[in-house]
């Protein structure tokens, strides 16, 4: 029983230890899937949210109000 614990104990180091997951981007897919990629990046979904370092033809809202 003893042993058990310390494997408990253990193993739950471990997985409070790894970080937290976090977002990579869609540019991360591309490494696994490339075909599927290339189609997704034409779609209007891949090209809706741009951000205007990268793009600075993209056009940025003035978001301080309601009006």
């Amino acid at each position: 029983m003893r042993m058990m614990q310390l494997c408990a104990v253990v193993v739950l180091a471990r997985m409070l230890a790894v970080a937290a997951p976090n977002y990579v981007g869609s540019a991360a897919c591309k490494t696994c899937h490339p075909a599927i990629y290339a189609r997704w990046e034409k779609t209007p979904m891949a090209n809706i949210v741009r951000d205007p370092r990268d793009h600075p033809d993209a056009i940025v809202p003035d978001l301080s109000s309601a009006t």
